[in-house]
């Protein structure tokens, strides 16, 4: 399991957090951050550079495919759920939810009070047309393979229904893909160009492929959230040139990192690492339908024959954790902590063979 690395000023602790070191969420101050700075004060602007960005990236959710536009528009948005730091499933937009016995039907009560950036209330017609713009037969939206299982979506105020083609007990996260934001409606349908939304931060502008200025949204509902005045979001592809900046002072914090720098980087005065256990995992595939991976002994053989922890040290410079045969990570709620691990053995390996 790989790490994800972010390196920011140490005059700029109060950094955002989500799917990566940066991610989705956009808007929280991680758990270490807290503890080390018991009263976080507000203002200032969060200057990013990112490794992510497209010319063609735009405002429509269907299209969403980078990690700038899940950093930019969770941080403009809300979602029904959300995921957090912990791996819990939180409620968004939405209060509670419940499902049906047989997790079919699932009912949503939405809070009361949420506005957009516009002033304009969430409700539940702009629940229907926000997961509906992903639906049907003529979508080309990045999230249909995940909405196709609903049948039906209904609103009756602030509760909205939605029923399943089968049960799904983990219908409620997917509510919280990035790419399903709850926008404002209009006869049905969303505007897919609208800089509006209900999130922590504004868009004041935004070039897709170099960078994007947001700044906080002064009614947003949630507490101890968007500390900063403002976040500037910048484009740098190019590893040395994000590291530079960010030694140079011209941003805060750059994500992510070439792991060749690390050592630099944990020498160099006022720069702080931050090290976030990730989803990502790497693999040696073996196809069991062919030879010679049809022998459980080889598969075996092979387990033992790899040192694992000289390549998370070498390879990944020590950020990472044995992943032990199966892409559940020990930051994930289904981790299971007394499997029995594989240690590297070169005498069992040649054993099995």
């Amino acid at each position: 399991m790989r790490d994800h690395l972010t390196r920011g000023g140490l005059s700029r602790r109060s950094l955002i957090k989500g799917a990566t070191a940066l991610g989705a969420a956009g808007l929280i101050l991680p758990a270490g951050v807290r503890r080390a700075a018991a009263e976080p004060k507000r203002g200032g602007i969060l200057r990013i550079a990112q490794a992510a960005g497209n010319t063609t990236d735009g405002y429509d959710p269907a299209t969403w495919d980078s990690q700038f536009v899940q950093v930019l528009h969770t941080a403009r948005c809300g979602y029904l759920t959300e995921i957090a730091a912990d791996g819990s499933l939180v409620g968004e937009v939405a209060e509670s939810w419940e499902a049906s016995a047989d997790a079919a039907t699932w009912t949503f009560k939405l809070r009361e009070g949420i506005t957009y950036h516009s002033g304009k209330s969430v409700s539940g017609d702009d629940v229907v047309a926000s997961i509906n713009h992903h639906r049907g037969p003529d979508s080309k939206s990045a999230a249909k393979p995940i909405v196709e299982p609903i049948t039906d979506i209904k609103a009756d105020g602030n509760t909205v229904t939605f029923t399943l083609s089968a049960g799904n007990a983990d219908f409620p996260f997917i509510m919280s893909d990035y790419h399903l934001p709850i926008l404002p409606s209009a006869d049905g349908k969303i505007d897919a160009t609208t800089k509006d939304g209900c999130g922590g931060y504004m868009i004041d502008s935004w070039e897709p492929g170099v960078g994007a200025k947001l700044t906080r949204n002064p009614n947003y509902w949630k507490p101890g959230r968007a500390w900063f005045d403002g976040i500037e979001m910048n484009v740098v592809l190019d590893s040395a040139a994000r590291q530079n900046a960010l030694l140079t002072g011209e941003v805060d914090v750059i994500d992510p990192v070439d792991l060749t720098t690390v050592a630099l980087l944990e020498r160099a005065p006022g720069i702080k690492i931050l090290s976030v256990a990730g989803t990502q995992h790497y693999t040696f595939a073996m196809d069991t339908r062919a030879d010679p991976y049809k022998d459980n002994n080889v598969r075996m053989a092979l387990k033992y024959a790899l040192d694992r922890q000289e390549l998370v040290d070498k390879i990944l410079q020590g950020y990472g954790t044995i992943g032990n045969d199966h892409p559940i990570g020990p930051n994930q709620r289904y981790f299971y902590a007394d499997l029995e691990q594989h240690s590297y053995d070169p005498d069992k390996a040649k054993f099995y063979l």
